[in-house]
């Protein structure tokens, strides 16, 4: 089977599409094609190809099928809204819901409360204009403001500028005195803190702060700070700057770490990360409390006890990578809702046997509904026992299908209720 479709592709030139075979099933019961992925498509009706009376006449046999083209009917038929692909790998025939029209107006709707700035107090402010009217708006008399009266409260404005910056620069200069008793002249030295760098700490935050909070790249770091501070860095400076900030974010960078054994739920990720040319992986653990970043080299489930110890206690929720079961068998799972969906729209969308179509058509059906008692309790329209007694519910009603069929198209769905529940 293997080679069957290449091989007559290369004698025929066309390839075979599906294989299609018949048991005796009064002899056998089909077990080995079973094994090997065929999918039972039915029973023949006993009846020969030339039969006139329409009756059975010789043995019912059931009927397997195979797609000799499984890899090639796959990569057709899934793109980025039913598999793990990339959005930049759609081609043009791949077409994406529009997203409804607002009936809403656009700008602050009815109801809405407002958000303006507060005034500051009269001594916070730098500078203070005052402004007097010179003629009467009524009659068009002079006005003085030494001799009218000031009838209320000035209307009070304030704007705000940004001051002009210049970098603070400071020589150090290391003088040179001479011995008075053995002549010899000795130079001081500067500081080691000195030394080290021509920018001082406020430059090695700046530059830090831009790197890792807005992931501006080296040579933008270089534009802003000479455009806005005025204050001449090359490559290498930046790079230099975070080399010397890297070591001192260490003791918060463990402590962010030691802080993910005791989360309640964690949400965990991992992709792939080129590093000088070797493949590496870049994990991510996200906690209500801290987010952590780490680059192995290994993709598998020692990277999670490296970072999360031999065992944890909380939920995680995570894709359906085999490491995260590998190192979370006995603990509460939630799969990544997305990559369920995907996955349930691609068996759905492949067709690859009747089973499948119905299995995956049903289980988006409870999922939407899970999602939509979800998205209502967000919302304020249940309260979290409603939303727990709907899940469990819904979660039960998942339970009902075939487990038969659930174990030949197992997705990971065991983990569903609980971890909806802890969610």
């Amino acid at each position: 089977m293997r080679h069957l479709s290449s091989d007559r592709e290369t004698l025929y030139h066309h390839p075979v599409y599906w294989v299609e075979t018949f048991v005796d099933s009064g002899r056998f019961k089909g077990t080995c094609y079973r094994a090997a992925n065929w999918i039972f498509l039915g029973k023949t009706t006993g009846r020969g190809k030339l039969d006139r009376t329409r009756k059975p006449n010789r043995s019912i046999k059931d009927i397997y099928g195979y797609p000799a083209l499984k890899a090639k009917i796959a990569a057709l038929s899934t793109d980025s809204t039913n598999s793990s692909k990339p959005p930049s790998s759609d081609g043009p025939q791949v077409s994406r819901p529009k997203k409804k029209k607002s009936s809403r107006s656009k700008g602050g709707q009815k109801g809405h409360k407002g958000h303006k700035r507060e005034l500051l107090p009269a001594d916070k402010m730098d500078n203070i204009v005052d402004y007097y009217p010179c003629a009467c708006a009524n009659c068009s008399a002079e006005m003085d403001p030494e001799n009218c009266p000031e009838t209320s409260e000035p209307a009070r404005y304030q704007t705000f500028e940004l001051p002009k910056t210049r970098p603070i620069a400071t020589e150090h200069r290391c003088h040179e005195l001479g011995c008075e008793v053995c002549g010899h002249r000795t130079r001081a030295e500067l500081p080691a803190t000195v030394a080290q760098s021509q920018f001082r700490a406020r430059v090695h935050g700046a530059v830090a702060y831009l790197t890792s909070v807005h992931k501006i790249g080296r040579r933008g770091i270089v534009e802003i700070m000479n455009t806005l501070f005025g204050l001449d860095l090359c490559l290498g400076n930046v790079c230099n700057c975070i080399d010397r900030v890297s070591p001192e974010l260490e003791a918060p960078a463990e402590e962010a770490r030691q802080s993910l054994a005791g989360a309640v739920n964690l949400n965990i990720d991992e992709t792939g990360w080129k590093c000088k040319g070797d493949r590496r992986y870049l994990w991510v653990f996200v906690s209500h409390l801290a987010v952590y970043f780490t680059i192995a080299a290994s993709r598998g489930a020692k990277v999670l006890r490296s970072v999360l110890g031999q065992t944890f206690q909380g939920v995680i929720t995570s894709d359906d990578h085999s490491a995260y079961s590998c190192y979370h068998k006995n603990g509460l799972r939630q799969l990544c809702w997305a990559h369920l969906i995907r996955k349930f729209k691609g068996l759905k969308e492949t067709r690859s046997s009747p089973d499948a179509y119905k299995f995956s058509k049903y289980m988006l059906r409870e999922v939407g509904h899970i999602l939509g008692c979800w998205h209502a309790f967000l919302e304020g329209y249940i309260s979290r026992r409603q939303l727990l007694d709907a899940t469990v519910f819904r979660a039960a009603l998942i339970g009902r299908w075939p487990p038969e069929q659930s174990a030949r198209f197992a997705i990971g769905l065991t983990c569903l209720p609980s971890s909806v529940m802890r969610v």
